[in-house]
């Protein structure tokens, strides 16, 4: 799915700079290598691809890795990001995605925004799993609540 999720973000119509940071953190799936053919690729927005450091102790890889995407939007010369999208590499984004949730932001004034992907269930196992997920994580955080402003945010995924 990565090239899927690469490319629908690089097709994002976003008024301002958008620059998508690939982090591998030494994975053994060969993400930074689909992900660098995808640099050759013409486009308006950059795509990038870091090398995460180890892994601390004390951290869990998947936010390690965004920590390490966050580190390399701040390198010297590059612009001040005014919004940070972290997503799973099996997410493929419809057109105007990336400038709704940016809109959504601003608007709010949010610190947070996050949007449900539409869950695929193809096979009988998805079909089970998928809808209990869904169901127990609306039980932890009720939508309703989490939706309007309260001090109690959520995020799956995304």
């Amino acid at each position: 799915m990565l090239p899927a999720c690469l490319s629908s973000l690089l097709a994002q119509d976003y008024a301002g700079p958008l620059r998508v940071i690939v982090v591998d953190d030494d994975s053994s799936d060969g993400t930074a290598e689909t992900a660098a053919r995808l640099t050759e690729a013409p486009g308006s927005h950059e795509l990038l691809v870091v090398s995460a450091r180890p892994t601390p102790d004390g951290w869990a890889g998947k936010v390690w890795a965004m920590s390490e995407g966050v580190r390399a939007a701040a390198t010297a010369g590059s612009p001040r990001a005014e919004y940070f999208l972290f997503t799973d590499a099996d997410i493929a984004y419809a057109p105007g995605t990336v400038e709704r949730l940016a809109r959504s932001a601003a608007g709010g004034q949010f610190a947070l925004v996050s949007q449900m992907a539409l869950l695929r269930t193809a096979n009988r196992a998805e079909r089970l799993l998928i809808p209990a997920f869904v169901y127990f994580f609306a039980q932890l955080y009720p939508f309703r609540r989490v939706n309007h402003g309260a001090r109690t945010a959520a995020a799956a995924g995304e």
